[in-house]
């Protein structure tokens, strides 16, 4: 234009069909989000994300915290999954998952649960078409890097403890225990408050304690340097994602390099690492 600005300018035509019309307008709003520094493949994401916190926590007590979160989680990820699931988008998850094992993980790719490695991918796919937007909303992606590590704790440690132990005989020994008893996998939450309680004063968790020590070779390095890693992401990244306040394109990009351990220990290379 007289300025000096590109103008981006797009032609349609409305149709009786109402299919056609609304692809067409589907297609304009991805278009102005690509130039608002939104990918517009994230819409869709960003959409549903909104509306599932605004249902989860409009009636939920402070003590059922960690079960929305999860409810939130599990939607988040399953409409991520969708979008991964033909197309484009299926084809540049391959290649997100060379670029992670080569850049981030040369050593214990192969050691990730592969669910893990996916679920990074696809937050690492759409973490690759951001740019920084005033006002803005990045928490499903940052909720997503998350959600790869609490899969990864939760295939590693947790799953084949439950699984090995009599978890109703340890829960009336130690009541910290008790949420292990819960018929679902743990929240990034509630697997660092276990950890944290794995060396408590009156209570330990030793039973979880010695099991870790057992399966990792670098149990000590990661009840000193990892664990606290993971309890700040869940406090000042995970819990304020999965909650009505806008994340800020800065917090996504902290969180992404916690979890991916860039400027920071590797919490996956603690926990995996067998050199």
């Amino acid at each position: 234009n007289d300025e000096g600005y590109l103008l981006n300018t797009y032609s349609v035509s409305p149709t009786s069909k109402d299919a056609l019309n609304k692809k067409q307008f589907k297609e304009i709003c991805k278009r102005v989000l690509d130039t608002q520094g939104i990918d517009g493949k994230t819409s869709e994401v960003i959409g549903s994300y909104k509306k599932e916190v605004e249902s989860v926590f409009s009636d939920l007590s402070e003590e059922g915290v960690d079960d929305g979160i999860y409810r939130i989680s599990e939607k988040n990820h399953s409409v991520i999954s969708n979008l991964f699931s033909f197309g484009e988008l299926k084809d540049e998850l391959t290649k997100q998952k060379d670029l992670l094992e080569q850049n981030y993980f040369p050593h214990i790719w192969a050691d990730l649960d592969s669910k893990a490695q996916e679920i990074l991918a696809m937050a690492d796919c759409l973490f690759s078409g951001m740019k920084d937007c005033d006002g803005a909303d990045y928490a499903p992606i940052c909720l997503e890097y998350c959600r790869g590590l609490e899969v990864q704790l939760n295939t590693f440690i947790f799953n084949p403890f439950r699984t090995q132990n009599n978890m109703v005989a340890l829960a009336r020994k130690n009541r910290f225990y008790e949420k292990m008893l819960e018929n679902r996998e743990m929240t990034l939450g509630e697997c660092v408050f276990f950890l944290d309680k794995c060396n408590h004063s009156t209570y330990p968790m030793t039973e979880l304690r010695n099991y870790i020590r057992q399966n990792m070779k670098h149990s000590t390095e990661f009840f000193s340097m990892a664990v606290p890693i993971m309890r700040d992401i869940n406090i000042n990244i995970r819990r304020t994602s999965a909650h009505t306040a806008v994340m800020s394109y800065a917090d996504l990009l902290d969180a992404r390099q916690r979890i991916l351990g860039i400027g920071f220990a590797n919490v996956f290379y603690l926990m995996l690492d067998k050199r």
